[in-house]
């Protein structure tokens, strides 16, 4: 099958304290997409809030921007605009999938 590349999912679960946190993540070659599925099963994309504030042009825009999604590092996007900054609990289960598991494969 020339011209494809392989598709593998990897389902992840985190558990800290009493919550339990679930991801995806999706290889297509050297591309890793992480997923966080929330309390209500929708997916939502994980990206830095530094990379999209840097797809951002006009500075206002970029103001605006940070102040929506407040202090937040990481950034959950669903595509609909219902975007949000992650909570400190998110943020920390997806530190360790980052930590633990994506520079794993990456390394690979």
């Amino acid at each position: 099958m020339s011209g494809y590349e392989e598709l593998k999912w990897y389902p992840i679960e985190v558990k800290r304290g009493k919550q339990t946190f679930h991801f995806e993540v999706y290889r297509s070659g050297n591309e890793l997409s992480v997923f966080y599925i929330d309390e209500l099963g929708r997916k939502r994309a994980v990206t830095s809030t530094e990379e999209l504030t840097l797809m951002l042009v006009v500075d206002e825009e970029k103001k605006r921007f940070r102040k929506f999604v407040g202090n937040s590092e990481w950034i959950l996007l669903d595509g609909v605009c219902a975007d949000r900054g992650m909570t400190k609990e998110e943020i920390a289960a997806y530190l360790y999938v980052k930590a633990h598991v994506l520079e794993d494969m990456e390394e690979k």
